[in-house]
């Protein structure tokens, strides 16, 4: 029934474009009236090929492609509008190409859907505990975001105590329960228990669903996620490396489960100190995003960021450069006018022309970010470029001006960075360094004492 719909609405979407006329769609609406799915994809993609900067056509490609089971080629399709989009500057357009190939890239094959449908059906009598059971988890959620961790605690054992008597240990619902209560364990600082909760719940997900399932791998990710922050380091990268390797056989290049595993993985690697061998996979992983999603979908521009901030922490200025470079290419090309991701781009790159000595190039590039993000009113990036506009001055020996504009940026940041620790850390770090080069031996020791209390 749902394949004679589909035909229908698509015979009617071919038959309104202008293309119609073409004698490969003329033959793809002979297809689709049919229900030959096949033979109408085969010919809608020739119809695109003679017309490649014809998106209504390679939207209805795709969404054949969909419906006749190829993902990978409604993803071919998809890339295509982008890259169409961009050649008339359509960001709209660019923007739903990107949102519907990120919509391809989340779905599960049949079986892995079959399997998480069945291990979390609810039967209908038994509607209220899950909508009770549901109420808990949000609750827990909200008591978190607002910092309350013993009511989150509360609230989650209370979800996984409904979960597990109502729906039985051997239930989906019961198993993402017991793994949000190993997350607030974590954040309550209770390794014990949250490693406790955390490994029950990867177990028990094996048992239910496959030691290949999806959703069993997403456990096994948050175990590696608390290892790490808990310092494991060996253990988050073992459990990561497997999971990589689990998805890459399970899942389509570039799908979202696997790019989160993978850059879990660098952020490993970095907090390790393995930042060759960090940034060695992230330019694999860089790679496989263009190749699956296109090299206008923003993880290129977010992939290659990352890429050049850990060829500054190794001191490859040059490389860094030439990746911010690109970085700013890629946002000229996806973007319709400076914003934020453009101006901090262009703090960084000034920040790798300022650690490779170009002062008065790293100061030209800042003084324009300042005063474009002054005119647009973008507080956030102004802060930024001040901050390493800050450093400029003191690598330059203009100390009053250096301790001025990091003075500035330390007060904004105590107002407004309350929920950014780091930012915080950084600037005062910066101050401590102005007054040890001022000769204000004092101060920068009382700086450093509260950026490290």
């Amino acid at each position: 029934m749902r394949q004679f719909a589909v035909v229908a609405t698509l015979t009617f979407f071919l038959s309104l474009q202008s293309f119609a006329a073409h004698s490969s769609v003329d033959s793809a609406l002979d297809a689709l009236a049919d229900g030959n799915l096949d033979e109408a994809l085969g010919l809608i993609a020739e119809a695109a090929e003679a017309n490649p900067g014809d998106r209504e056509l390679l939207a209805t490609g795709a969404a054949i492609a969909m419906e006749a089971g190829v993902p990978e080629l409604a993803a071919e399709f998809l890339v295509r509008s982008a890259d169409a989009a961009v050649l008339i500057r359509d960001f709209a357009g660019l923007a739903e190409a990107n949102a519907e190939l990120d919509l391809l890239f989340t779905m599960l094959p049949a079986g892995f859907a079959m399997a998480s449908e069945a291990a979390s059906a609810v039967a209908p009598e038994l509607a209220d505990a899950a909508m009770a059971y549901q109420e808990m988890r949000l609750a827990a959620q909200e008591a978190l975001q607002a910092g309350e961790i013993e009511a989150a605690l509360e609230a989650q054992d209370s979800a996984l105590l409904v979960a597990s008597e109502t729906f039985g240990d051997e239930h989906l619902l019961t198993i993402l329960a017991r793994r949000d209560l190993g997350s607030v364990f974590a954040q309550l600082g209770v390794p014990a228990e949250a490693e406790a909760s955390y490994a029950e719940a990867f177990g028990m997900a094996q048992t239910l669903l496959g030691e290949d399932h999806p959703q069993a791998i997403e456990i096994q990710l948050d175990l590696a996620r608390f290892y790490g922050a808990a310092g494991n380091v060996e253990e988050a990268a073992m459990l990561q490396e497997m999971a990589i390797a689990t998805l890459g056989a399970t899942l389509p290049p570039g799908h979202e489960l696997t790019l989160s595993a993978q850059f879990a993985r660098v952020a490993t690697l970095r907090g390790a100190g393995a930042l060759e061998q960090a940034v060695a996979f992230l330019q694999e992983v860089c790679g496989t995003i263009e190749a699956s999603r296109g090299t206008h979908h923003p993880y290129v521009g977010a992939c290659l960021t990352e890429q050049a901030s850990i060829f500054t922490d190794l001191g490859r200025l040059q490389e860094a450069e030439g990746v911010y470079s690109a970085v700013l290419n890629h946002i000229g090309a996806t973007q319709p006018g400076a914003g934020p991701d453009a101006f901090n781009a262009l703090s960084q790159l000034a920040e790798v022309l300022r650690l490779a000595g170009r002062y008065e190039e790293a100061r030209s590039v800042l003084s324009g970010v300042v005063m474009a993000a002054t005119q647009v009113g973008d507080s956030e990036s102004l802060q930024l470029a001040r901050s390493y506009l800050g450093r400029v001055f003191r690598d330059e020996g203009e100390l009053p001006e250096a301790l001025s504009v990091t003075e500035s940026v330390l007060d904004y940041g105590l107002v407004n960075w309350q929920q950014r620790p780091l930012e915080i850390l950084n600037t005062l770090l910066e101050l401590g360094a102005v007054y040890q080069s001022m000769g204000r031996l004092p101060d920068a020791e009382a700086t450093f004492e509260e950026a490290l209390a």
